[in-house]
């Protein structure tokens, strides 16, 4: 369905006219310099590296995502418009959290999710999206409620009603650590924002709370820290362990050999999955394409200039969205923060639903920024 949306959406871009006021508007942007420079580095990868046709095309398609930023600035100018693409999400996540408290509580019909388990209450995909999404749904609900007209008092609590159940699906039904983690950062982000140094006080508070709460219940939150925990002091070296947590870390160890052997311009667009079959050759462990860090496959794919490359992109995102009215601005930034959180642990960049959420939301988003020539510093 997401790629027959795509799908639709090229086609209705290409027939719909004022070419030249789109071309415009993409140039004029402040992003649009580092988006296209990080996407001309993975053309370039496509030269280099270990010759695999089938990957180059792979990394090739899962990067070129990138460019539906640009596509979708023109189309979002209008601030109606980007309420309704906000609202539109918020309403697929408003069902999203009612199927899964549903499904929490053992009120859905039998067979309505049959593969789905009222311990970790995940409805449309796995736990770690599910986590993801809903943490960056609490947090905009939050913006909202804030952000809201003083006189709008019922929609202000109804926003900060679902913000509250969003937080709690993530903090205290699902298993996804990812997900936890991100939505830490934002409730710290959101008070340090609003408070000052005051707000990191009652982040801490907050956390502090929120700990103690989930191991009076015994919520999966403790449960999946504790099993990381334990996890990582059963490694004892690479290839020693099969856990979720030892697995990371050779994944870490051996993407840290490929990136010392090619530290510069790395092995390429499609060399990763080569490059690591390589590394982990008579070793008895499993050769793999996805290091689940978007940090370090960046850097072993492209070296310390693609790194630096991702990383500009992701600054001039933030930069850029100081620019915008302020809930749009935290709005932005909060869904930077996610993703820049999301990649330490996972490949983004990647997967197929979190790549669309970052490259969607933030053409929504940052469709508000004033062109580079009428644009004065942030605040």
């Amino acid at each position: 369905m997401d790629n027959l949306l795509l799908a639709v959406f090229l086609l209705a871009w290409v027939l719909g006219g004022g070419w030249r006021e789109k071309f415009s508007a993409i140039r004029r942007h402040p992003v649009t310099p580092v988006v296209l420079a990080l996407c001309g580095i993975v053309l370039l990868g496509c030269l280099y590296g270990p010759s695999d046709n089938a990957e180059t095309l792979r990394f090739l398609r899962k990067y070129a995502n990138l460019l539906l930023i640009l596509l979708l600035l023109p189309l979002f100018r209008d601030p109606r418009d980007r309420l309704r693409a906000l609202a539109a999400f918020g309403a697929a996540m408003g069902l999203t959290l009612l199927l899964s408290l549903l499904l929490w509580r053992g009120l859905l019909p039998d067979g309505l999710l049959a593969e789905r388990l009222a311990e970790n209450p995940v409805v449309f995909k796995l736990h770690i999206t599910h986590g993801i999404f809903m943490a960056l749904a609490s947090f905009l609900a939050a913006v909202a409620a804030l952000h809201l007209d003083p006189a709008q008092r019922r929609w202000r609590l109804l926003l900060a009603g679902a913000a509250l159940l969003a937080a709690f699906n993530v903090l205290f039904m699902i298993e996804g650590r990812t997900g936890q983690l991100a939505l830490t950062c934002l409730l710290g982000y959101f008070f340090i924002d609003r408070f000052r140094w005051r707000g990191m006080l009652l982040a801490t508070a907050g956390l502090v709370v929120v700990v103690a709460i989930a191991y009076q219940l015994q919520a999966p939150l403790i449960e999946r820290f504790a099993l990381a925990a334990g996890e990582y002091r059963q490694w004892t070296g690479v290839g020693a362990n099969k856990t979720s947590i030892g697995a990371r870390l050779d994944f870490y160890i051996n993407t840290l050999s490929i990136i010392r052997e090619h530290p510069f311009f790395g092995v390429g667009t499609g060399g990763f999955t080569a490059a690591y079959a390589a590394v982990v050759a008579g070793t008895g462990q499993v050769a793999w394409n996805n290091p689940h860090n978007q940090y370090l496959l960046t850097a072993a794919q492209y070296g310390i200039v693609g790194l630096g490359m991702l990383l500009w992109m992701f600054y001039a995102i933030w930069r850029s969205a100081g620019s915008l009215p302020k809930p749009w601005q935290l709005a932005a930034r909060g869904l930077l923060l996610v993703m820049m959180v999301g990649n330490l642990f996972n490949s983004f960049l990647l997967d197929h639903a979190e790549s669309l959420l970052f490259v969607w939301m933030t053409g929504v988003l940052l469709a508000g920024c004033p062109p580079r020539a009428a644009r004065t510093e942030p605040t």
